[in-house]
């Protein structure tokens, strides 16, 4: 079974996607295994469950596929809100050079 260590390594997946690639795999990451950023930087060598893998990876490519980190886990936070987001919510993004 992979571990977190391993799982947090495929942020060069989304190298040319996102600016903040290692910032998604984390937050996809922490979706999946309910735990907090500080708990991927503390117990890198947790293993994922074979469930837990299979839905990293799903999650994983939709990121891949170009879909915002928000509409992938129904929610942002913005200041201290967590908001609940959906298909339709604008998120703001880089605006691609012309």
């Amino acid at each position: 079974m992979p571990d977190i260590r391993q799982a947090l390594q495929r942020s060069v997946d989304l190298d040319a996607l996102s600016e903040s690639a290692r910032l998604d795999i984390e937050l996809l990451l922490c979706h999946v295994i309910d735990k907090s950023r500080t708990y991927l930087m503390m117990h890198p060598g947790a293993e994922l469950s074979a469930d837990q893998q299979v839905q990293f990876e799903a999650l994983l490519q939709r990121r891949i596929n170009g879909e915002p980190v928000a509409h992938i886990l129904e929610q942002w936070s913005f200041w201290n809100f967590d908001l609940a987001v959906n298909a339709s919510t604008l998120i703001p993004g880089r605006i691609p050079s012309v």
